[in-house]
């Protein structure tokens, strides 16, 4: 193949791309004609989060004397405080799935967010004295061990309050995760407006941040045992 195939194959893929963008975008029309009042949530979120992370490093400042460096091994040892940097992340993300109708997309990722959240207030509360690198050794052996920290394994072991509603949302979220029954007759992701699945992703959306609100508290609370 010539050069100037290769420029005119790489030009028509590049088109096809913003093709399907274009079927994104109108999605996203139709979604905010039928949801708008809605899809502000995931924003109002964020702004809940930035509030109550704001409030967590205060505390990592001053009673731990930890500052936050989001560097991957710099400064703070608090998993769970890094974790809530990538959530702001993840919920504008889960957003954007959303206003295009990636709603399989979005839930998986309220599924890993809850997740990283309780497996690092576990790890947290558990090896409070751990650097972040002693913590992330801890992840990587026991995954070689094939027993991985992951929420379904270590809620019932954890502080935490209400596990059976807990282990409850994380079984409804891994149902639209791995190929199931739920996941496939909720309908073949397809890039359309589905006033159900978006709905579901609220309602989702909803119960994942209500319960990492919860986490984020009981982190706070045995955090502060620790240190009297």
């Amino acid at each position: 193949m010539s050069n100037n195939d290769n420029k005119n194959d790489s030009l028509i893929k590049l088109q096809m791309f913003r093709d399907f963008r274009k079927t994104w975008e109108f999605v996203e029309e139709v979604t905010l004609e039928n949801r708008q009042d809605k899809i502000l949530t995931w924003f109002d979120f964020v702004s809940k989060w930035i509030a109550e992370w704001y409030k967590l490093m205060k505390f990592s400042e001053e009673q731990l004397g930890e500052e936050i460096n989001i560097l991957p091994k710099g400064g703070n040892t608090q998993l769970f405080l890094r974790r809530g940097i990538e959530l702001f992340l993840n919920l504008t993300w889960i957003q954007n799935c959303v206003l295009s109708g990636a709603y399989h997309q979005a839930i998986r990722e309220l599924r890993y967010s809850l997740e990283t959240m309780i497996q690092s207030y576990y790890l947290d509360i558990n090896h409070p004295e751990a650097s972040l690198e002693c913590k992330l050794e801890i992840l990587k052996e026991l995954a070689d061990l094939d027993r991985p920290i992951t929420a379904g394994n270590v809620i019932d072991k954890s502080k935490l309050d209400n596990k059976k509603k807990l282990k409850k949302l994380y079984k409804e979220l891994s149902s639209y995760v791995h190929p199931s029954f739920t996941e496939i007759d909720s309908g073949v992701t397809t890039t359309m407006f589905r006033p159900k699945l978006f709905d579901l992703c609220l309602e989702f959306t909803n119960k994942v941040m209500n319960a990492i609100f919860n986490i984020s508290k009981k982190w706070n609370e045995e955090m502060q045992k620790y240190i009297k």
